[in-house]
C-alpha cells in the first residue's frame, strides 16, 4: 500500500523513527517493562532463529534487525503451541522504545528477560 501512495521503505522508516522519538518515553503503564532493560538482554540474544528456554516453556524464537541495528524484531512462539511472543523495539537517541504486539509491555519484558538460549 505504501507504494501506492509513493513513500519507500526507507522514508517510511524515517517516518516512524521520528514520530515514534516524539512519544514520551513511558512505560506503558507496566512498572516493570523498562525499554533499557529489554534493549540490554536482547543485545545478549542469537540473531536469527534459535531455541530458548523461557517462563518454563521451550520456545523457538526469531531476532532480526532492521535499519542498521535501529530497529529490532522478536517473535516467540512456545513449542507447546500455547504462547506467543511478539515485540518491536526502536533503538533512539532519546533511548529505548519498546513496542509489544498486542499484549501487554509487561509480559513481553519478563520474556525477554526470562529468555535463556539452548546451546
Amino acid at each position: 500500500m505504501l507504494d501506492r501512495i509513493g513513500i519507500s521503505g526507507l522514508v517510511w522508516q524515517r517516518l516512524v523513527f521520528t514520530l515514534t522519538d516524539r512519544i514520551p518515553n513511558r512505560p506503558d503503564s507496566d512498572s516493570d517493562s523498562d525499554p533499557d532493560a529489554v534493549a540490554e538482554a536482547l543485545l545478549a540474544l542469537p540473531l536469527g532463529t534459535f531455541r530458548g528456554q523461557a517462563l518454563g516453556k521451550t520456545w523457538l524464537v526469531t531476532r532480526s534487525l532492521f535499519a542498521g541495528g535501529a530497529s529490532e524484531k522478536l517473535v516467540a512462539h512456545a513449542l507447546d503451541g500455547t504462547d506467543y511472543i511478539s515485540m518491536n523495539l526502536y533503538r533512539l537517541e532519546s533511548g529505548s522504545r519498546l513496542k509489544p504486539c498486542e499484549m501487554p509491555a509487561a509480559r513481553v519484558a519478563r520474556f525477554v528477560l526470562d529468555l535463556v538460549p539452548e546451546t
